[in-house]
């Protein structure tokens, strides 16, 4: 063996240790990111050398060969520039919607943030012309500059307000534990269904005006709303957290550990299993209803489409609170609410380099008394 093949023989030839070593030292960086993320500003400026010097290490000792190389690409994707403190724009056009028991705010590209008013939970109308936003026993119909257009009154306090797509000529709302739906212009306020569950109902896309609902039993019911009759009923087995219509046509819903998705008439489609130490409570359906991003209290965020792996967008821990995609489907926000952040995630299929953009201090920066708990990202609308 001459001098050159014995030096690509010791390049593609593990050190010995050098698995244990590695996964040792991705455990301290990974730790180490952690706290930085969670840390001060103050701290933030001591945590990042430690950090940078477990990155020199662990890259000097999986420098020898192609698992050094995976080691390496780890530690890039997350030694990116230190979380901005003030959020000053968004990574792609479009306007936010978030709220917290506080409030509810939009943040426009350019950072700049509006204050609907005292609604603690909110959604978009189509294309964005109005907010639909709840209060106490209150329903409102707000523009984007929180100008008031009409506002309904129930005896018991409502919630999970859900605009139609199209037209909007619809919207969908909970009251206690019923379901009611009232006229995009206010008008014609009327119970639809009973014992449901506090998981916001979901529009079918197309032609007339087609709701689904989660109810008390753990049932998702697909009802007519407009003649009361029930379309379809399923059971998924876990009670459903969370409810969407895809661009397809299909119906996506987040129950115990599995995304379900059915067809327009109820038929069951694709069953996706989360990963082994993932847990998600929100998601989120891209654009083109091709997969969807998950996020909960352990496991990041992830994204789940049918025909693959799941791929992991961003390997955050501790809970996540909001997920949402850009109206162009290359960005997906988080509100990493264990940090005090929201992360921007390019998605793996968009073009160009892997990107993550995070802002911290978001509670502080839409009311500097501190007055205010980390807000939940409702929605992504419209660029």
């Amino acid at each position: 063996m001459d001098a050159a093949e014995l030096r690509r023989a010791l390049r593609e030839r593990p050190v010995p240790g050098e698995r244990e070593a590695g996964e040792r030292t991705l455990r301290v960086v990974r730790a180490a990111h952690t706290a930085e993320a969670r840390a001060p500003a103050v701290r933030r400026r001591l945590l990042r050398p430690a950090l940078v010097v477990a990155a020199v290490l662990l890259a000097l000792g999986t420098g020898l060969s192609p698992a050094g190389a995976d080691m390496r690409r780890w530690i890039g994707d997350r030694l990116d520039p230190e979380p901005s403190p003030t959020l000053s724009r968004l990574p792609a056009g479009g306007r936010l919607l978030v709220s917290s028991p506080q409030g509810a705010w939009v943040i426009h590209p350019d950072g700049a943030l509006r204050r609907l008013g005292d609604y603690s939970s909110a959604g978009w109308s189509p294309r964005g012309l109005f907010a639909v936003a709840a209060s106490g026993r209150r329903l409102y119909a707000v523009e984007p500059d929180g100008t008031v257009r009409w506002s309904i009154a129930r005896p018991r306090a409502v919630g999970h307000p859900a605009w139609s797509p199209g037209l909007g000529y619809r919207v969908a709302y909970l009251e206690g534990t019923s379901l009611r739906v009232v006229a995009g212009n206010g008008g014609g306020d009327r119970l639809l269904a009973r014992r449901v569950a506090a998981v916001t109902p979901a529009w079918r896309p197309g032609a007339g005006y087609v709701l689904s609902y989660a109810t008390r039993g753990g049932r998702i019911v697909t009802r007519d709303s407009e003649d009361g009759r029930v379309l379809w009923t399923a059971r998924p087995g876990a009670a459903p957290r969370q409810l969407a219509w895809s661009a397809r046509g299909e119906l996506v819903a987040l129950a115990g550990d599995t995304v379900l998705t059915y067809s327009r008439d109820g038929a069951a489609r694709r069953s996706l299993a989360l990963p082994r130490g993932v847990s998600a409570s929100v998601m989120a359906v891209h654009p083109s209803g091709r997969s969807v991003a998950v996020a909960g209290s352990a496991g990041g965020v992830i994204a789940l489409g049918p025909g693959g792996p799941a791929r992991k967008l961003f390997d955050g821990a501790g809970r996540f609170t909001g997920l949402a995609w850009s109206p162009d489907g290359r960005w997906l926000a988080a509100g990493w609410r264990s940090a005090g952040q929201w992360v921007f995630v390019r998605s793996p299929d968009a073009a160009g380099a892997r990107r993550v953009v995070t802002f911290s201090r978001i509670s502080e920066q839409l009311d500097p008394r501190g007055a205010v708990s980390f807000p939940r990202i409702e929605g992504w609308c419209c660029g």
